[in-house]
């Protein structure tokens, strides 16, 4: 007989989310300093305020995170040669499984 689980998002004293999560059994009461409320995608920096996620990063500190099309490098001939062989390689690999 397989127990169920549940996935519990990890919130320290200060109630911002580092990214740890884990899984409990589903029978068992969730600790203090955990929930079962899964933080919004994208997360920044968010809090575990009143039961609820909450976003506190800036507008300034979201866009230092994340990158626009701009900030996108050109692929240069060596990466592109990199890529061709990877695909090369893969497709030998799956021919012979």
């Amino acid at each position: 007989m397989r127990k169920e689980t549940k996935t519990i998002f990890i919130y320290p004293t200060d109630g911002v989310w580092q990214g740890q999560m884990e899984a409990i059994n589903d029978s068992v009461d969730i600790p203090d300093g955990y929930t079962d409320i899964q933080p919004p995608q994208p997360a920044f920096k968010v809090k575990f305020i009143d039961g609820k996620w909450v976003e506190t990063a800036t507008e300034d500190e979201i866009k230092s995170m994340t990158l626009s099309d701009d900030d996108t490098p050109e692929p240069t001939p060596e990466r592109l040669m990199i890529a061709q062989l990877t695909l090369k390689i893969a497709k030998l690999e799956a021919k012979n499984e």
